[in-house]
């Protein structure tokens, strides 16, 4: 099934089960909370209503921006290229910045299959809504540090003689190859769908009930799509160059979901 068929069912499904929640009861939308909270999303503002008593909605949106700094010390690389000629100089350990961008709006329908008032279990389903599709960004931190990496792979200098079955020394991001300038310097982003079907469970009313405050947890997974990395000078899709056998986030087709929030019921 393509993307936009995946798509316009999600669409479909929520319509059902908004005009379902609605014919349960005649009493909608007549309280209204507004939540914060921080998680995996980022700091998540909502607003919340109880369309029923065993359906809620919630609409927000989720702000998330993290820069930090990354390090590749090429240790098993080191030692394939010790064994190939004990003489031939080690790739140093380099650093590089990552900047996270995953904010996004969200509309979240909560189906309550018990009580609200014994109990405020849900099962949620939705989408998010990317603000864009670039989700994280990497470059160099130290301009020209990658110079003996970019001199590997080009077979430059020392490393001239080194056979081409030693393969290229990858630049983080899981095993793939991120091209270098002559100077060193690279630039490359990754990519994901920006409508993103959710899936989850949680505890908390969308609307307190007797008390005006209430905490809500949610759990669950963003389907974003198979992560793309491009190179951020040229803008071309690069393939991945060596297998990852462990889950990481640039092979992942899901989004980890966790938020905590504090809710107030306004009406």
């Amino acid at each position: 099934m393509s993307t936009a068929k995946k798509q316009i069912s999600i669409l479909l499904v929520l319509t059902l089960a908004t005009l379902s929640c609605w014919g349960q009861d005649t009493n909608v939308f007549q309280h209204f909370s507004l939540s914060g909270g921080l998680g995996s999303t980022g700091l998540t503002i909502d607003m919340g209503t109880m369309m029923t008593d065993h359906c809620g909605l919630r609409a927000g949106v989720d702000l998330l921006g993290i820069y930090f700094h990354g390090y590749e010390d090429y240790e098993d690389f080191n030692k394939k290229l010790y064994l190939l000629d004990p003489d031939l100089e080690p790739l140093p350990e380099q650093k590089a910045d990552t900047h996270l961008t995953n904010s996004s709006g969200h509309l979240l329908l909560d189906y309550y299959p018990f009580k609200p008032s014994k109990s405020g279990f849900h099962v949620t389903v939705g989408a998010y809504l990317a603000w864009h599709r670039r989700v994280a960004s990497l470059e160099n931190a130290d301009y020209g540090a990658w110079r003996k990496t970019t001199d590997f792979n080009a077979r430059r200098g020392d490393y001239a003689n080194v056979p081409a079955e030693m393969g290229p020394a990858t630049i983080g991001y899981y095993g793939y190859l991120v091209p270098t300038t002559a100077e060193g310097s690279f630039n490359a982003y990754m990519r994901t769908n920006r409508f993103r079907p959710y899936l989850g469970i949680g505890f908390g009313r969308a609307v307190p009930g007797e008390r005006r405050l209430n905490v809500q947890l949610d759990l669950g997974v963003q389907f974003w799509g198979k992560p793309r990395l491009y190179d951020g000078i040229t803008g071309k899709h690069l393939n991945q160059v060596e297998h990852v056998s462990h889950a990481s986030f640039g092979r992942r087709m899901i989004y980890p979901v966790m938020t905590i929030r504090l809710a107030c019921r306004m009406l």
